[in-house]
């Protein structure tokens, strides 16, 4: 009996012992199955990609046949055209005189080679009943303008007659579908300018106004983001500094952000970055990020200008915004007041009036988008279709002017106020900076771009966070690529 009972109670030890580690199965094959969800859904995706890409090879390929058989009709119809005009002199072409038509085929500085009754494939399928009356070209019997390019050597072609035939009616229809694109474009652009315009005329934003006390609660929040200072990014990437990564570094361009996610996993990784762009004031920078008529000349995820709802003051707008669809990712759009301001130097330290280099910070301005519902019922029609999904924004711009004094114990008291001289002509102004040493070739503007964007829907965070790493430097890029040029040779703006 001794005996049985000690090797019952070491049966008993090796099972406290080794029932720890035990394997609990129906953990495990909860985590088999999760692994092989994830699996599932990650190979359904790639199976997705595959055949779209498959769908899009073969819709290529297909087009290539099409456009092979066309031009082997086209190019047998040439040749017997051609045997036809060569057996008959009295068939001759007639000649375009010098108008858009010419101007345009010549515009490739190359020739333009016409196949059958084809001008300007790239133009795409004429509209049909185009009045073709007013062109000024003399109709043919039979509908046909025989015409064909020659090379005169150099930049420069002739149209004349003989050789290659257009269809009359499809020749000026696409003259006119073009034409049509160019007036679009032109009304878009002198819209964008009226808007401009209104903005410099308008007044300050009225208290009594829906949006005046959601701007002033969110700009007094935000300025918090650099009210000790402009945060300084050091190290290689992937170094973490003061809870940022860095995500990456181009020239002057260092990108940081943090790793959040909602409950739901959706990205809102706050981000941040840091750029100095010479020769441009802080004014200038903020001004080409924040006027809606520039929008178009540095940004690319749009295929048109912000569609502006209302001008709430000479420093608020609101506006929406359809970007560009990235597939397989539903489009996307955004409805939010964009507002410009200048921040006065109470709003900092003291001691924050010169760089640890050694400039001294002339002016400092900011602009914030943010997402509203305001305007919601304003919205054009196609932005309420079930085919957007709405973003939300929380984007700030800070930019200072940084100036080099000419020595270190330079007296800041001779420097006029900034503020001060928006009384003054342009002239009176730039008199007045250059007086005190102050040029363009000068200065540089210090900007720290700082946002947290929630797309909406479902986007894998890995793919966002790749994207953020590798188009916020070109988007910084691009935009003080535009300024530079945009304020060359001009009198500075403070």
């Amino acid at each position: 009996m001794p005996l049985q009972a000690s090797r019952i109670h070491d049966f008993g030890v090796l099972l406290s012992y080794f029932g720890v580690l035990s394997i609990d199965f129906g953990m495990e094959v909860d985590l088999l199955k999760s692994t092989f969800s994830a699996l599932q859904v990650a190979l359904n995706q790639t199976i997705e990609i595959f055949n779209h890409r498959e769908d899009t090879w073969q819709r290529r390929y297909d087009r290539e046949v099409e456009k092979r058989r066309n031009l082997e009709r086209q190019l047998r119809l040439t040749q017997e055209a051609l045997t036809a005009t060569r057996s008959n002199p009295a068939n001759r072409g007639i000649r375009l005189g010098p108008g858009k038509a010419h101007q345009r085929s010549h515009s490739h500085g190359g020739q333009q080679v016409l196949f059958g009754n084809q001008l300007f494939p790239h133009v795409g399928a004429p509209a049909q009943g185009s009045n073709t009356a007013s062109c000024g070209v003399p109709s043919t019997s039979a509908g046909i303008t025989k015409m064909f390019i020659v090379e005169e050597g150099g930049p420069d072609f002739a149209e004349g007659g003989s050789g290659y035939t257009v269809n009359e009616e499809r020749f000026y229809d696409a003259i006119d579908a073009q034409l049509d694109k160019l007036h679009q474009d032109e009304a878009c652009l002198m819209a964008l300018k009226s808007v401009g315009d209104k903005l410099r005329s308008a007044d300050a934003m009225p208290s009594s106004h829906p949006l005046y006390s959601e701007v002033a609660k969110v700009c007094e929040d935000r300025i918090g983001i650099i009210r000790n200072g402009f945060p300084s990014f050091n190290g290689e990437v992937g170094s973490v500094n003061n809870g940022w990564t860095i995500l990456a570094k181009q020239g002057k361009i260092i990108i940081c952000n943090r790793e959040v996610e909602s409950s739901d996993g959706t990205y809102l990784d706050p981000l941040q970055a840091v750029h100095t762009v010479h020769n441009v004031t802080a004014r200038e920078m903020c001004e080409a990020f924040w006027d809606v008529q520039y929008r178009l000349d540095w940004e690319i995820t749009v295929d048109q200008a912000p569609t502006v709802l209302e001008v709430c003051g000479d420093d608020t707008v609101l506006q929406y915004q359809a970007y560009k669809r990235i597939w397989p990712a539903t489009q996307r759009d955004s409805l939010f007041w964009s507002h410009m301001r200048r921040l006065d130097k109470y709003q900092f330290r003291q001691d924050e009036s010169v760089t640890s280099e050694g400039q001294i910070i002339l002016d400092t301005w900011m602009v914030v988008n943010y997402s509203t519902k305001y305007g919601e019922d304003r919205l054009p029609p196609s932005a309420k279709t079930p085919s957007f999904i709405r973003l939300e924004v929380d984007v700030e711009m800070f930019c200072q002017t940084l100036w080099r004094p000419p020595s270190s114990d330079f007296d800041m008291t001779t420097l006029p106020d900034a503020e001060k001289l928006q009384s003054l002509s342009s002239e009176e102004q730039q008199a007045r900076w250059e007086a005190a040493g102050v040029t363009r070739d000068s200065v540089c503007c210090r900007l720290l771009y700082a946002s947290q964007i929630n797309p909406g829907g479902w986007a894998p965070a890995t793919v966002v966070r790749t994207m953020a790493r590798r188009e916020y430097p070109h988007f910084l890029q691009r935009i003080s690529d535009f300024a530079i040029s945009h304020t060359a040779n001009t009198t500075l703006k403070f």
